[in-house]
């Protein structure tokens, strides 16, 4: 099955970010006081030596406008993710993934 199926089936499946060093996967969240982001948007987060990745996957049927919330390091800028394709952020350790929100 190749990553973008994955990520796609991981949306449906909406389960919550574990904290661990394997990839986890996570429904988009939102801070008080910002935007949400769609549930038809998805993030998978990798672990790495030095830092840690997000990829996020837009299984909606229209463009996202989507930021990366890392706590411990800068946020990401606001990424446009047309329907059907992946973007990736990353931060270097110490940092936590924060959530999604729309921009």
């Amino acid at each position: 099955m190749s990553f973008v199926r994955k990520l796609g089936v991981a949306a449906a499946a909406v389960t919550l970010l574990g904290v661990s060093n394997a990839p986890a996967f996570a429904a988009g969240t939102g801070e008080v006081g910002t935007q949400a982001v769609p549930s038809c948007v998805g993030v998978e987060i990798f672990t790495h030596t030095f830092s840690r990745e997000a990829v996020v996957l837009n299984n909606c049927s229209s463009s996202q406008r989507v930021k990366v919330l890392w706590a411990y390091a800068a946020d990401s800028s606001c990424m446009v993710i047309p329907a059907g394709s992946a973007r990736s952020d990353s931060a270097a350790k110490p940092n936590r993934f924060d959530g999604l929100v729309s921009c």
